[in-house]
């Protein structure tokens, strides 16, 4: 079974059950996009209707053009309840040789909410795993494989706050990128470090009091002395 997050601009065809039973086929260029699509819909029917999904199909395809065949052959053999488009009188007597199925199956709780607050709790106490929900909600996966359980745990399963957490960790992700960027190999004092990260904190709006120290984990460095024209001066050397 290929991993759910490694559909991501996948080409391919997907079939949908509820409860065993056939329930709809679909195709698109980006799998792992459109399947996020059908468990986080706006309409109520649809709402209700996700959350009894029980396993997924789906064939990988090269092009985008095999998957609209695919698509319509799969619909008129196996008559999914939902699909109303492409589908003909009389059905097709036609066979295609079909590529390799993949099957990839959703764990159902009945005594479970699937709220953001009580999957995490869920999790939590180990009640689910990982990869159970990692379909029906991808965003708790992507917050425990980032924050961990036990700063899930000290953020109350808030998702408002764990997305500002996650959201700071991405932005100081891109801080440290640029900052490797920004200083070539040398000696800088701490107040050149300081001048530097102050212009670079303000060029990507980051909210955060520039501080020399700033560089000492992006670069593993430890502040020095160095006489430069004859005084000591504290700083860091960039290797």
């Amino acid at each position: 079974m290929q991993n759910y997050h490694q559909l991501k601009n996948k080409i391919g065809v997907y079939l949908l059950y509820t409860n065993e039973e056939l329930s709809y086929i679909g195709r698109s260029s980006n799998l792992q996009k459109r399947l996020n699509q059908h468990f986080y819909p706006k309409d109520q029917f649809y709402q209700e209707w996700k959350s009894k999904i029980t396993k997924i199909e789906y064939y990988l395809c090269s092009l985008i053009g095999n998957t609209d065949i695919i698509e319509t052959y799969l619909i008129n053999k196996l008559n999914p309840v939902f699909n109303i488009d492409k589908v003909y009188i009389g059905g097709i007597d036609l066979f295609i040789e079909l590529p390799e199925k993949h099957e990839i199956k959703i764990e159902k709780r009945e005594n479970c909410s699937y709220s953001f607050y009580n999957i995490c709790k869920s999790l939590i106490n180990k009640d689910i795993s990982l990869e159970s929900i990692e379909i029906s909600h991808p965003e708790v996966v992507i917050a425990f494989n980032k924050l961990g359980p036990k700063k899930i745990k000290a953020l109350g399963y808030q998702k408002d706050k764990i997305t500002k957490e996650i959201n700071i960790l991405n932005q100081q992700s891109d801080i440290d990128k640029a900052i490797k960027t920004q200083f070539t190999p040398g000696f800088y004092s701490l107040v050149q470090v300081k001048d530097i990260l102050i212009v670079l904190y303000d060029k990507l709006s980051f909210k955060k009091i520039p501080k020399a120290i700033d560089i000492e984990l992006v670069f593993n460095v430890k502040v020095l002395k160095k006489t430069v024209n004859g005084k000591r001066i504290q700083g860091y050397n960039i290797m």
